[in-house]
């Protein structure tokens, strides 16, 4: 008996300790085990330096060569990807185009994110950029009812060059109006921050509940809180200034096309921040590395991944699509920066209007012996020798 039960502690001591240690050692490297891991791994570590032209043209280079490999070598019917240069000032740069035509339809959503980067940028940008490969992955063999252009952008933190080239010539090049662009969805940093959301307009929208409806993955996917983060101000051309604006779906936005933007980050205070704790804010300095990735960056761009793909091939994205340019605010007439200018006005002229009667008022009471003193007057009653002058 006594045999048994050391055997027995000894089968105890062995299950307590060797695959507590096994278990720990797979859990916490089990991400770097998966593709998202690998293909983030693989960008970075091949274009680490993806700011200035010759690290951008490096990274365009990698992009298209992905584009490439994962239709054009399987399929030789489909467009190749193509580079469009972008020219703004001294900077020169390049798009980098995959086009999935519908021949049926001239109808099209584009799917984009920048590969430009300050630093390594393994959050801002790579994670949009993996996100975009997979996403162009697993809509490969997808038959859609409209085209999809996969768009790696250059210039974004130039000033959003990249997207406003897109779009400026989009006409030019593709014959065709910007109004056959149904959605625009923005990929931007959707790794480290403390939560992942989606903004497509500043108010409810059925495309917004429609891209909820089909978030899917180990992440809640979270609609950007309306109105937090507006200040009335105006930098990219809406009449006012949300903080989320400066990436690549605001050029899209301002021409009136509906967007859908993910990134990740956290809303306290009416504003925006990275990371609640302040040594996560990684965004644009040289903390922005791969070694800071963990199971969460993963997660958050599967469900990115996800969600688009789900939200894409929804037997109800067809009519949302085609109706969600519909449902825009008017910028013009509600965030046209002539408002503030034209409330300023009135103000003036109805205090100026004010005064003026209120001194007439007083005038008559002075001249009519009724006048009485009131130190709750905007103006002091004047007497009869100030509006008189009597001469001998």
């Amino acid at each position: 008996m006594k045999k048994i039960l050391l055997v027995a502690i000894a089968l105890l001591l062995v299950v307590a300790c060797m695959p507590t240690t096994i278990l720990a050692e797979q859990t916490t490297d089990d991400y770097k085990n998966s593709p998202t891991y690998k293909m983030l791994e693989e960008f970075v570590t091949a274009c680490p330096n993806r700011q200035g032209q010759e690290g951008e043209y490096d990274a365009a280079k990698y992009i298209h060569g992905k584009f490439t490999q994962y239709y054009v070598e399987s399929d030789t019917t489909l467009e190749l990807p193509t580079m469009q240069p972008i020219v703004a000032d001294s900077y020169y740069g390049n798009n980098v185009i995959l086009h999935k035509d519908n021949k049926s339809t001239t109808d099209s959503i584009v799917i984009g994110a920048h590969y430009d980067s300050v630093g390594v940028g393994a959050n801002d940008n790579a994670s949009g950029i993996v996100a975009l490969l997979q996403i162009a992955q697993e809509l490969k063999d997808v038959k859609l009812p409209f085209d999809v252009y996969f768009v790696a952008f250059g210039g974004e933190e130039q000033g959003l060059l990249g997207s406003q080239a897109f779009v400026n010539n989009f006409s030019q090049e593709y014959k065709l109006p910007l109004t056959s662009i149904r959605v625009m969805f923005n990929l931007d940093s959707i790794a480290n921050g403390d939560n992942l959301y989606v903004q497509c307009e500043n108010k409810s929208t059925s495309l917004a509940n429609l891209i909820l409806q089909n978030a899917t993955g180990k992440t809640q996917l979270l609609e950007k809180p309306h109105a937090v983060g507006v200040f009335n101000a105006d930098m990219w051309g809406y009449g006012y200034y949300e903080v989320i604006q400066g990436s690549d779906h605001t050029p899209f936005r301002v021409a009136g096309v509906p967007v859908a933007s993910f990134f990740s980050g956290n809303f306290q205070n009416w504003t925006y921040v990275e990371s609640a704790n302040s040594k996560n804010n990684t965004m644009n300095t040289a903390m922005d590395k791969l070694e800071n990735c963990n199971q969460s960056w993963i997660d958050k761009i599967d469900t990115v991944v996800d969600t688009v793909v789900s939200t894409v091939v929804h037997g109800d994205f067809a009519s949302v699509s085609q109706n969600a340019r519909k449902e825009l605010l008017n910028l013009d007439l509600w965030y046209n920066r002539l408002w503030p200018k034209i409330v300023a006005v009135v103000i003036v002229i109805l205090l100026a209007v004010f005064a003026v009667l209120h001194n007439r008022k007083l005038q008559k009471q002075a001249l009519m012996g009724t006048a009485s003193a009131n130190t709750s007057h905007i103006f002091e009653t004047p007497s009869a020798d100030d509006i008189f002058s009597f001469k001998d």
